[in-house]
């Protein structure tokens, strides 16, 4: 809910830029406290028979409550933040000087506009709301060092709670406020740190694919030269020697056979256009043709595009589960199922092995925690259900927020 109304005051092109969506998730966030501890202070004014506060802090919560459609407008971040301290210093300049002027518990919350510039804004805005304010403390002390009679509009009886609660509300703001600075940078961390994981990915599917067309332009090339040049010999030598060369083109035709099953796996870790149903296909024939497994590919659902990428992390999660039954779960079957349903995407792997203890699974092995972190990567959901003798399904869903797009086959 709170995600969802913060993210409507900011663009798309702006979420895809990690520190700039976190910059301008801090700025929301920040205005709409503000505006929430406005209204409580309108409140305490209203109470305390301080007319003049009643009416600026009021017109102050209903700026600040607006504000933030002026960056769904795309008004650059740094005016925005910029006329929120502004609006926010002249309402605490006119509490103050209606309540006693240098004397007024309302002066401190001057104090805490330049820690909020300097969080949203940088050194400079801070720096320039610092020097601003400064110059208006000093401006009210030296007013009041001369004399001057500053009214003090509000019943005396509750000075000490009007003290009360603006010192404890100025210990509030501030740590509200650097409350939301700090989530909001440990959201710009994870957010950079699966950035860094997909780069991973990346950098790894790059290799790969120039391992794969190095076999295919080079190996397999030599390989199939030779190929030639021995059925070229073949063609010459006399029938003993055919024999030979005739089991040594066997041997050079298996080997080039193999490096292009090489080339081929290596290849389909290519991102672009990835076919996830295609290499899960294929993995699974494999495993079957080994002989030590019965394999199933099961579809549901019309099937649609998911990026190419979700694609890419599903596949390396596969590959994952699939490793893991091979070696550890004694199985002879191996279902996978994927299902596309209008609004959610699942990918379900099951065995019929031997199963095991649930909280240990869940305990152990790096294998376990790849399949976690990459889960999470694509803003999936991960169960998986498992007892002794019992199999081990591993179930997979994603959900689509976006119409999807219809994949032909």
């Amino acid at each position: 809910m709170i995600q969802k109304l913060l993210n409507y005051f900011i663009s798309d092109d702006k979420r895809d830029q990690v520190e700039v969506y976190r910059q301008y998730r801090l700025v929301v966030s920040i205005i709409l406290i503000n505006a929430l501890f406005d209204l409580n202070y309108a409140g305490i004014t209203v109470l305390i028979g301080l007319s003049e506060g009643t009416r600026i802090m009021l017109a102050t919560a209903l700026i600040h409550f607006l504000q933030p459609f002026l960056l769904r407008w795309r008004f650059p971040l740094s005016q925005v933040i910029h006329f929120y301290i502004f609006v926010g210093v002249q309402a605490v300049v006119v509490c103050v000087y209606y309540s006693g002027g240098f004397t007024s518990p309302v002066l401190p919350w001057l104090a805490s506009s330049p820690i909020v510039a300097l969080l949203l804004g940088g050194r400079r805005i801070g720096f320039f709301w610092v020097c601003v304010n400064s110059l208006t403390v000093l401006v009210f002390g030296l007013l009041d060092g001369s004399g001057y009679d500053f009214p003090q509009h509000y019943d005396k009886s509750w000075a000490n709670t009007f003290f009360l609660n603006c010192h404890l509300g100025l210990i509030l703001i501030t740590f509200v406020v650097a409350l939301v600075f700090e989530n909001g940078k440990n959201t710009a961390l994870k957010k950079l740190a699966e950035q860094n994981v997909l780069l991973a990915e990346e950098k790894k599917k790059i290799a790969l694919q120039q391992i794969s067309q190095e076999i295919h332009d080079n190996i397999g090339q030599t390989l199939s030269l030779a190929k030639l040049n021995l059925h070229r010999m073949q063609q010459l030598q006399e029938l003993e020697g055919n024999k030979k060369v005739a089991e040594t083109l066997q041997l050079v035709a298996k080997a080039i056979q193999d490096l292009r099953e090489i080339s081929k796996n290596l290849h389909a870790d290519n991102i672009t256009d990835f076919n996830l149903v295609e290499v899960l296909r294929h993995a699974l024939e494999t495993i079957s043709q080994v002989g030590a497994h019965q394999t199933d590919l099961r579809l549901t659902g019309d099937r649609y595009a998911l990026p190419s990428q979700t694609e890419f992390v599903l596949y390396r999660i596969s590959q994952e589960v699939l490793n893991n039954i091979i070696k550890h779960a004694g199985a002879q079957g191996i279902v996978v199922e994927i299902n596309y349903e209008p609004q959610k995407f699942t990918l379900l792997i099951r065995d019929d092995g031997c199963g095991i203890n649930s909280k240990d699974f869940m305990l152990k092995g790096q294998g376990l925690r790849n399949i976690q972190s990459r889960t999470k990567l694509i803003g999936g959901k991960l169960e998986i259900f498992t007892l002794p003798g019992e199999g081990t399904s591993v179930l997979i869903s994603i959900p689509c927020h976006e119409p999807v797009q219809v994949k032909t086959f």
